[in-house]
């Protein structure tokens, strides 16, 4: 056999082997973005002020996650740099992964956000408004704050705290007036505020006192 002809036949019987290897780190980049946007939910969804501790050692995790299997697809592709355009994306299905884990992080994180608001709330809203109904009767379930505008009955705000790290609070608030932020911080005192809407009057916000 020449030369010529043994370098073929190597070429045909590896490209088989390659396809299994390239199908093996797209998966591993797919399952790597896959958990990361599963892990930034369910942080979000679990932990209140306190992802702002959890959300960067997760980042680390995933960076040093992201970074050996960037090295091991780079690798692969060099390897077999005589495929070309298959190489080629062996080499940047990460920086692929990546950029969509990027894009997806901010709604992803929101999201699992909105979904722990909204569990409490379906869970605590009997609650918070037999507390907005009889404010003088005290409540253990709930830690409850209220202000009210002189004159207006029906403009009182409420917040129902349900976490809370170090000077932040994470509270549903009720606010009938729909300007959650600019009246927890005139009336309940908060330095800052930011808030999601969730219904009918309520809201998920973060305070900052």
């Amino acid at each position: 056999m020449s030369e010529v002809a043994a370098e073929e036949f190597s070429e045909e019987t590896s490209l088989p082997h390659f396809g299994a290897v390239l199908r093996s780190k797209v998966q591993q980049c797919l399952w790597w973005l896959v958990s990361g946007l599963i892990a930034i939910f369910l942080t979000n969804a679990f932990l209140d002020v306190g992802v702002i501790l959890a959300l960067p050692l997760l980042a680390i995790i995933l960076l040093i996650w992201w970074l050996i299997l960037g090295i091991g697809c780079f690798s692969t592709g060099w390897g077999h740099r005589h495929q070309g355009r298959t190489a080629i994306l062996v080499v940047l299905a990460p920086i692929a992964a990546l950029a969509v884990l990027a894009l997806l992080l901010v709604p992803t994180g929101k999201l699992g956000a909105y979904t722990q608001a909204a569990a409490t709330l379906l869970f605590k809203r009997t609650s918070c408004e037999r507390v907005m109904i009889q404010p003088n009767v005290p409540n253990a379930e709930l830690r409850a704050n209220w202000a009210q505008t002189g004159g207006h009955g029906g403009s009182a705000i409420w917040s129902f705290g349900y976490g809370g790290f170090l000077s932040m609070e994470r509270d549903i608030v009720y606010d009938p007036l729909g300007r959650p932020e600019e009246r927890a911080v005139k009336l309940l005192g908060a330095q800052t505020a930011s808030c999601q809407a969730l219904w009918s009057h309520y809201y998920d916000c973060m305070l900052d006192y």
